[in-house]
């Protein structure tokens, strides 16, 4: 029966009582036409005429008719999110829970319910007209939602009889071949791979070329320098305890030294030590114990006097950093003493310090 609002044809139930005027069209054989069928007459008891023009129609045209679809109970979430909702705005959550909602309905009749996907999105856009489609027949996207979901649920189906027939009767046939037989393609890794020295002494050589290069720009890529350094390490260790360099012929081949970057790099990569994580373990430690060994040395005394006026002068954070930089500079003063100094009893002195 047409209805206004929608501006299509819809099914109605069993027990619907038509009125006078409807328009009705009767659905046939994939043969033959549709029909708009006007009703002349809405009485009860007596039966329905048809207009002159349709007086006498094929009896095909009541021989196929779609199946009935109810909506099952709908969830409260989704209830809610459909009042909250506006025509042509209904968000990819929403229809998602909905189509979930449906197709959930839609196992309990069958694994493939395809003759449901229209009347159930037909029953739904008709209950609730705000999730028609804003063009088309108004329920197309839902009819459409409704068979790909379907079709997803059931790939994860396993060793259901009826799924699995219907996947050796209709299942997409392709060109398999047995891969038990072929040959499999084995790769070295890598690093299992032999390098001649040759070939160790050319990369060396092309990362210092690298290297001297990019310290020769105004602003040289760290992350660049980084990886030759460290790539060029084994090598230069070994050639450091050969030939034993001096400082200038050693910047003048890895001219990168010259950055606290490198410096700092090197020093991890040789120690594997956090320096800056442990050098302020060390000061916070024994910071005290090197200011009370150094207060009565002759050679210290003009850096100590410095280091305590700066330290008295100053508060909160930059007392803390006087006091880290004065165990910096009165560190050295320590190369004639013995490490066990360091882990001596501090007395109440020390302590008031």
């Amino acid at each position: 029966v047409y209805n206004s609002r929608f501006d299509t044809y819809v099914d109605v139930p069993e027990g619907h009582t038509f009125s006078d005027g409807d328009k009705i069209n009767l659905v046939g054989s994939s043969s033959s036409d549709e029909q708009n069928l006007p009703l002349e007459t809405g009485t009860d008891d007596g039966p329905l005429v048809l207009a002159p023009s349709c007086s006498e129609p094929d009896k095909r045209l009541f021989t196929v008719q779609q199946p009935l679809y109810e909506l099952p109970p709908i969830p409260l979430d989704i209830k809610a999110d459909i009042e909250g909702t506006t025509l042509g705005e209904v968000s990819s959550r929403t229809k998602n829970r909905i189509v979930s909602w449906i197709t959930a309905h839609l196992l309990t009749i069958d694994w493939y319910p395809g003759k449901f996907y229209e009347p159930a999105a037909k029953a739904l856009v008709l209950k609730y007209p705000v999730l028609r489609d804003t063009i088309g027949t108004g329920y197309d996207s839902w009819r459409v939602a409704f068979k790909y979901k379907m079709g997803n649920i059931r790939k994860s189906v396993d060793n259901d009889p009826n799924v699995e027939e219907a996947r050796k009767k209709f299942g997409r046939k392709g060109n398999f071949q047995d891969k038990s037989g072929l040959k499999k393609q084995c790769r070295v890794p890598r690093d299992t791979l032999e390098t001649t020295v040759e070939e160790v002494d050319g990369v060396v050589a092309a990362h210092v070329d690298f290297m001297a290069k990019e310290m020769k720009r105004c602003n040289p890529d760290i992350q660049k320098l980084k990886v030759s350094m460290q790539t060029t390490l084994p090598s230069r260790r070994k050639w450091i305890k050969i030939n034993s360099p001096s400082t200038e012929e050693l910047l003048d081949k890895y001219p990168a030294l010259t950055l606290r970057e490198m410096i700092h790099q090197e020093f991890m990569e040789i120690c594997k030590v956090d320096f800056e994580r442990n050098l302020l373990g060390f000061i916070n430690g024994h910071g005290q114990r090197l200011f009370s060994i150094l207060k009565t040395s002759r050679t210290a005394q003009k850096i100590f006097s410095e280091v305590q006026k700066a330290i008295a002068d100053s508060e909160g954070d930059a007392k803390k950093y006087c006091f880290a930089v004065g165990v910096l500079q009165l560190l050295p003063h320590l190369v004639k003493e013995e490490a066990f100094y360091l882990r001596g009893p501090i007395s109440n002195l020390d302590k008031e310090l």
